[in-house]
């Protein structure tokens, strides 16, 4: 059942913005700094021998995690959302005979397999257009060393759990308000206010769940543990919000 549901929010999201701007938005960091390399290849040469995919790799994820990734989840959220009050979807889904914590279950599991594959492309994208800028100019190296799908692959799934607290509280804020400007505003409103916080080096930082990424940009290719204090509190952050969210769902009306 839950496959048959989570299909189903897959077929009322394809070919709509939410759907376009995953598959564009992963590519534009990515193409950017591949036409920076193309104009100005000369401050992207490496040093000896080392291999440039390391710092390229680390500097498209650093890039694209403190602000953007994290603005990006908060508006696919609000997104998605607003589907189902936008198309009246809530009145015909509560009719049904399914039970409301796995129709809640489905549309969370279904905004965390969105935001997962999203950061998976946005790492392919970075592969693709390095190969583009490494064949226009040799001098890169990037075409003499193999790309590091290891690092690549720990990249993404650290910053997949830099905005798992995000993705919890956003979801609460999805379903609790009708209007997606004030999902997007609080939104905004807290990613402002944390990254400011984090700037006057406020000491209970690592607690705030919107200020994670822009962490995880700044310790990106050093982290050593599997999971750190702030991935914690996402984890911990994310399971309170989801409780939350079937508390608060169970309990809906739709008049």
């Amino acid at each position: 059942m839950l496959l048959k549901l989570l299909y189903i929010e897959h077929k009322k999201t394809k070919r709509s913005f939410a759907f376009w701007l995953t598959i564009f938005g992963s590519m534009v960091i990515p193409m950017v700094v591949c036409l920076v390399m193309l104009v100005k290849p000369a401050p992207f040469v490496p040093f000896g021998n080392s291999n440039p995919w390391k710092s390229l790799l680390i500097n498209n994820f650093a890039s694209v995690s403190s602000f953007l990734f994290p603005m990006y989840v908060i508006y696919l959220i609000g997104l998605l959302g607003n589907i189902e009050y936008k198309s009246s979807n809530w009145k015909k889904l509560f009719v049904l005979p399914i039970r409301k914590e796995l129709l809640i279950s489905s549309k969370l599991f279904y905004v965390l397999i969105h935001i997962f594959v999203a950061i998976i492309l946005f790492g392919i994208n970075s592969l693709l257009f390095g190969l583009i800028a490494g064949a226009a100019h040799p001098e890169l190296k990037l075409l003499d060393f193999s790309p590091q799908f290891d690092l690549m692959i720990w990249l993404v799934y650290h910053l997949f759990l830099s905005v798992l607290g995000i993705i919890g509280l956003q979801f609460i804020l999805s379903i609790f308000f009708e209007n997606i400007l004030i999902t997007l505003a609080i939104g905004l409103f807290l990613m402002v206010g944390s990254l400011i916080a984090a700037g006057l080096k406020w000491e209970y930082i690592e607690f705030v769940p919107y200020a994670s990424p822009n962490r995880f940009a700044v310790a990106a290719g050093t982290v050593k543990e599997w999971i750190t204090k702030p991935e914690w509190t996402n984890l911990v952050v994310f399971g309170m919000s989801f409780a939350f969210s079937l508390f608060f769902f169970k309990r809906k009306t739709v008049k």
